[in-house]
């Protein structure tokens, strides 16, 4: 569990599996109550009169042997019913609890993390019968989050109008959100990590994903290593929030059904904007979510998982972390979170797809985590008009010590002022934050790729260094949807 020390701020973490209760041996109660119920067949049988040595028996035997049968923790019946599940998910859109797995609804692993104060945050995994996907359960919260992993495609060669339109239907999904109430957030990771080399094809290094460009460069010894570029979507529920036919109780059931259909709605409104389809999104399991976990931090530990990108069960997930003012030890690695704090304006105009530009031509590590929050018209209003406040008071103190307007504190109010209008005009809006992580081997080169990453983006972007917050903002990190959780 968490813990904590006075010098060096150590935390840890850990992610394990609920162990399968089982009836008896290595058979779960099911089983056991199907043997039972063949011996008694059996019996009946001899009672009957009937030779114990026929065709009723053999297939007594064939059904008792396949009942007892045991794979990966799982019985025949529970992979047949995996099966059916996906076979009707494939015919009709949608799972039935009815044809799900046995362990949808319950608990199959326990996730704690530090809070932001040190304290233990705890956290459940859920089996979903949405082909066997699962969402992490904050309790505390109330708030279920579904993990989806999706990829996108190179832009590079795009053309501007191309880019521009991915850009405006982006900002039409993400509008989307002012119309659910019951979605808290949606965390968008976009990831550049470095991962082990693989064989490529022959093609030339502009050709193809991003993840095989880099490793033709490292073949011709552009790239030290490759890297790999992948995004997590992260869309988080309050049950209690829900309106009409998607209204949930709250029970496993209720909340799967509600996240089925938001990751779907969401997923789809986010098909037009870039995301490689040929690829398909992957709602992750549990296996999955920690492997990209234990991955994050070091990339070794891929030759762990297995071709979907699985990390065996009977393979421990713990990580210890220092945390210091600026910068975090996280396992083998050192990684520092930066919030962005400004965005480009109309005075530094950027092309479409700048921003994602700053993950895929990086020779670093990092994520770049975006929340988008939808908040009702009175919460915005009520923000937006302390900001405005703020920057009122700033010029009144600069009038009454003579100073000249600050332009900066101007041009804030202003473009303050416009979003209150668009507040009014649209019901609400979409609160939105940046965060950069960027990882090193050491803590020189930590600070070197930092160095280089803001002499990259410094015309666009400003970012804080977040003293002090080190912990809380690498909580974020991780694939589970926390950036963006209230305290």
């Amino acid at each position: 569990m968490a813990t904590e020390t006075s010098s060096d701020n150590l935390y840890s973490t850990s992610f394990a599996r609920v162990p399968r209760q089982k009836a008896l041996a290595f058979w779960s109660t099911h089983q056991v109550a199907i043997a039972f119920a063949l011996i008694a067949l059996f019996s009946l049988n001899l009672l009957a009169g009937r030779s114990p040595l026929s065709p009723f028996t053999l297939a007594l035997c064939l059904v008792m042997a396949a009942d007892l049968l045991v794979i990966r923790g799982l019985s025949i019946w529970q992979i047949i019913g995996t099966r059916l599940g996906f076979a009707l998910l494939s015919a009709t859109g949608r799972a039935r609890s009815t044809v799900s797995p046995l362990t949808v609804g319950a608990t199959v692993g326990l996730l704690d993390i530090p809070g932001n104060d040190g304290s233990v945050d705890l956290y459940r995994i859920v089996n979903t019968a949405y082909e066997g996907a699962c969402y992490v359960w904050d309790a505390a919260k109330g708030e279920a989050t579904a993990c989806v992993r999706v990829r996108g495609l190179d832009a590079q060669l795009a053309s501007f109008s191309r880019l521009s339109s991915l850009s405006a239907q982006f900002s039409a999904a993400v509008a989307t959100l002012r119309d659910k109430g019951d979605v808290t957030r949606v965390v968008i990771q976009s990831r550049a990590l470095h991962a082990p080399v693989r064989p490529s094809g022959d093609g030339p290094a502009d050709s193809g994903s991003l993840a095989d460009r880099d490793i033709r460069y490292v073949e011709e010894s552009v790239l030290s290593m490759p890297f790999e570029h992948d995004h997590v979507v992260t869309i988080t529920v309050d049950p209690s929030k829900a309106q009409g036919e998607s209204a949930a109780r709250s029970t496993p059931a209720d909340v799967s059904r509600l996240l089925s259909a938001r990751v779907e709605e969401l997923m789809g409104s986010l098909s037009g904007t870039g995301v490689d389809e040929a690829a398909a999104w992957k709602w992750l399991n549990m296996q999955q979510l920690r492997g990209l976990m234990k991955t994050l931090i070091d990339p070794t530990a891929t030759a762990l998982l297995d071709a979907k990108g699985r990390l065996p069960d009977d393979i421990p997930l713990a990580l210890f972390w220092h945390a210091h003012a600026t910068w975090m030890e996280v396992g083998p690695l050192f990684a520092r979170t930066r919030w962005i704090d400004r965005w480009p304006d109309g005075k530094n105009p950027v092309f479409p797809s700048w921003l994602s530009n700053v993950t895929s031509a990086t020779m670093t590590p990092m994520v770049l985590t975006q929340v988008f929050r939808a908040r009702d018209e009175h919460t915005a209003k009520k923000q937006v008009t302390g900001q405005l406040h703020e920057t009122e008071t700033m010029s009144g103190i600069n009038r009454r010590l003579g100073r000249s307007d600050d332009k900066r504190t101007v041009a804030e109010a202003a473009r303050l002022d416009e979003h209150l209008a668009d507040i009014a005009n649209d019901g609400g809006d979409i609160e939105f934050q940046g965060f950069v992580t960027i990882f090193a081997d050491s803590r020189e080169r930590l600070d070197a790729a930092c160095s280089r990453f803001d002499g990259r983006t410094s015309k666009w972007i400003h970012m804080d260094a977040m003293r002090d917050q080190q912990l809380a903002r690498f909580n974020g990190v991780w694939p589970l949807g926390l950036e963006g959780r209230e305290s």
